[in-house]
């Protein structure tokens, strides 16, 4: 929080007050007549000014009327300053003011002391992903040209996947900050539901916006990607969708959130929506549509009520360019559809997925703490919650144009699913679920998983 310090009250100012009235002097303090004459900002090497006086402009700081107000936009500033990722601490002290230009009795001199980030970073980490363990190795050159640009290369091991890329990331700040990326990678997936392997590499290009909480972004891909046979048990229809493509895409993504927390929320939503056009290029065309939104409501202390709707369609533009198996949806896991396998949903030849081109899902929770645990926030038990769910959702491989005529067997087909676990907030990060599941509804080519699943990620429905 830094060192505060200030000019010592005249005595005589003290005298209306009682020696227990703490609150009076407090608040007599605080509406103090204040006025900061000078704002420095010490420690600085690389980091141009430019970035450093904007962000010291967008706060109010030098309107401040009282000493209450000087603390505020101290704060305030740290917060602009931080926001810039080019410091690893931002310490503030306050004194009075000196010199011919001082302000008379009540003028301050505000210094924010920086230390700056080294020119280089290195490490070895681990993450989740969606069921999924990953190695990470990477390095890092924060604040490369001193307005907080960022090189950033890695190396990821998963138990599914091989990833390696290199990200050049330039800021902009403002009353709205962006952020423009540019990706190089190269990385191997496989698709175990399908009994094949997807290799890909190429550029992908991000400009982002973050407006209050609505983070807008476009993303152009340009990938060229393989698909392998996983086996020689893999059946004919993923065979035809083996081979080299090229995919050239624009795609829209805008999500709002108003949670409390990421992983297990107890007030707020959170919607999602994303378009895709594929097709600039390349022999890949098709255009793709999926939302999702969640409300939660909390229904007394710490229990908490939470829906959620996910959906999705993906069609062809015309018969030259088409999508490939990596293109489709699937539907099915222990974060999605509980009580069925990963992927287990849908069209199916010889038990591997095909995907499909409409999907559907919703699920329903009841949030309530451990039993004999009186958990408050921050504290070890809120990281856990019992976890009563209800799940329901479809998958077809509907030409969109066939939709109206054939959305009946949406609900024809409906998959149901029902039970009781633990869920876990993992470090913060992820969410790790322990569920037992009856498969209530379920089509004969589905892969159910009645009884005991686990499940970690950090995507859920």
């Amino acid at each position: 929080m830094g060192q505060l310090q200030a000019k010592e009250m005249p005595k005589q100012s003290f005298d209306e007050f009682d020696d227990d009235s703490d609150d009076a002097l407090l608040s007599h303090v605080i509406e103090a007549p204040a006025r900061v004459d000078r704002v420095k900002v010490e420690g600085v090497g690389r980091t141009y000014d430019d970035i450093i006086t904007d962000s010291i402009k967008q706060t109010e700081i030098f309107k401040s009327s009282t000493f209450g107000q000087v603390i505020l936009q101290c704060h305030e500033v740290r917060n602009q300053l931080e926001r810039l990722q080019c410091f690893q601490g931002v310490q503030i002290e306050v004194d009075a003011s000196d010199g011919p230009d001082a302000t008379p009795d009540h003028g301050y001199e505000i210094t924010f002391r920086v230390k700056e980030l080294k020119r280089y970073r290195a490490g070895v980490t681990t993450t989740v992903g969606n069921n999924e363990g990953s190695l990470v190795v990477w390095g890092k050159l924060p604040n490369l040209y001193g307005r907080g640009e960022m090189a950033e290369l890695s190396y990821v091991y998963g138990t599914k996947s091989l990833l390696y890329n290199l990200t050049l990331r330039k800021p902009f700040f403002g009353p709205i900050d962006s952020i423009l990326s540019g990706t190089l990678l190269r990385q191997t997936n496989e698709m175990p539901a399908s009994s094949a392997k997807l290799s890909e590499q190429g550029l992908v290009l991000d400009y982002s916006i973050l407006f209050q909480k609505v983070k807008n972004s476009i993303e152009w891909n340009g990938l060229i990607r393989e698909i392998l046979p996983a086996s020689r048990d893999t059946p004919f229809a993923i065979r035809e969708s083996a081979g080299y493509t090229l995919k050239s895409s624009l795609k829209f993504t805008s999500a709002l959130d108003q949670r409390d927390d990421k992983i297990l929320p107890r007030q707020g939503r959170y919607c999602q929506g994303s378009v895709e056009f594929a097709g600039l290029g390349g022999d890949v065309g098709f255009q793709k549509y999926s939302g999702l939104y969640q409300v939660n409501y909390p229904l007394a202390s710490f229990i908490t009520a939470q829906a959620s709707v996910d959906a999705g369609i993906l069609g062809s533009f015309s018969q030259d360019k088409t999508f490939s198996l990596c293109d489709r949806f699937f539907l099915g896991g222990p974060l999605s559809l509980r009580g069925f396998s990963h992927y287990g949903i849908g069209p199916k030849s010889d038990g591997s997925s095909l995907g499909g081109t409409v999907y559907w899902q919703s699920a329903y929770h009841i949030y309530t703490p451990l039993p004999f645990t009186k958990p408050t926030k921050g504290s070890f038990s809120d990281n856990f919650r019992l976890n009563l769910f209800a799940n329901a959702g479809c998958i077809q491989d509907i030409n969109a144009s066939e939709l109206k005529d054939k959305w009946r067997r949406m609900g024809e087909q409906l998959r149901i699913s029902y039970g009781i676990g633990l869920a876990i907030r993992f470090a913060g990060l992820a969410r790790v679920e322990i569920n037992y599941c009856i498969p209530y509804s379920y089509q004969r080519d589905d892969s159910v998983v009645p009884g005991m699943q686990f499940g970690f990620g950090i995507t859920f429905i």
